[in-house]
């Protein structure tokens, strides 16, 4: 018997995770605090996916406490505000 592991398990696991994913309400805020924070420190996210796919806040505050070395996005993945 094979045991699964959790995803956020795995997210612990990774170097690099590739979010490529259509936005729906099942996916909106797929990637938020918990997961990010859970990454391993120094991972890297390239994200490919439009929309609030991703938690941009927790995400911006992982990169500035040095939890994450990288973000990449494409184009219309992220909606920058002036206050951050």
């Amino acid at each position: 018997m094979r045991h699964r592991m959790s995803p956020t398990f795995r997210l612990g696991k990774v170097d690099v995770l590739m979010v490529s994913i259509p936005l729906s309400e099942k996916t909106l805020g797929f990637l938020c605090e918990k997961e990010i924070r859970n990454m391993k420190r120094g991972s890297i996210i390239v994200s490919t996916a439009r929309g609030p796919i991703i938690d941009e806040e927790a995400m911006i505050r992982a990169l500035l406490d040095g939890c994450m070395c990288l973000f990449t996005f494409g184009l219309s993945g992220i909606e920058f505000r002036s206050s951050l």
